[in-house]
């Protein structure tokens, strides 16, 4: 039997314990261990270290498309940026998709839609027909004009230092550690 390194009160059989990864799963790591710690101390820790170290590296992992330790794919980021008024997401692979599309009144009557495809501004187009203070839809003159827009550089910085980040690395270090030595000489 072996005891959880963080807690000494659980015990579990060799190979047997919580998976443990390397490199966070969330960051692509696919080593692992099982025999460093009981499934309590794991979910504690990774919700208390794990998660906010991870999220630290959020914008990264999908900016580069970086598919789970548990194969799954890189999450889609909402409301990463807004520019011109609208707001971007981040798509995995590094691009950006309009958040949701908008219809805006004019003062002097019309509106504008800015959608991000086809499909979404006729049904923008088709709310904001009914809504529109014109009478018919004989009276409406429709201009459409399709643009592509251009996002400014978009400047991330990953804070590496402070507790909690080196916490969190030394947990990883300790879980490689574990896959190269016996787990009784970890615990000596």
């Amino acid at each position: 039997m072996l005891s959880c390194i963080y807690c000494k009160n659980k015990s579990f059989q060799y190979n047997c314990g919580s998976k443990e990864h390397v490199i966070l799963s969330s960051l692509g790591g696919i080593k692992a261990s099982k025999n460093i710690c009981c499934e309590v101390c794991n979910n504690r820790l990774g919700n208390e270290i794990d998660e906010p170290f991870a999220d630290n590296f959020s914008f990264f992992s999908t900016m580069f498309n970086i598919t789970t330790g548990r194969k799954k794919k890189a999450s889609i980021l909402k409301n990463e940026v807004e520019y011109n008024g609208n707001i971007y997401d981040l798509q995995p692979g590094g691009k950006f998709k309009l958040s949701k599309g908008s219809v805006r009144f004019k003062d002097s009557g019309g509106f504008s839609i800015v959608a991000g495809s086809r499909e979404q501004a006729i049904i923008l187009l088709e709310q904001a027909k009914k809504k529109s203070k014109e009478s018919t839809e004989d009276s409406m003159k429709i201009e459409a004009k399709s643009t592509r827009v251009f996002l400014p550089p978009q400047e991330k910085k990953l804070d590496l230092g402070g507790n909690l980040q080196f916490r969190s690395a030394a947990k990883m270090l300790i879980t490689y550690l574990a896959t190269c030595i016996k787990p009784d000489r970890l615990r000596d």
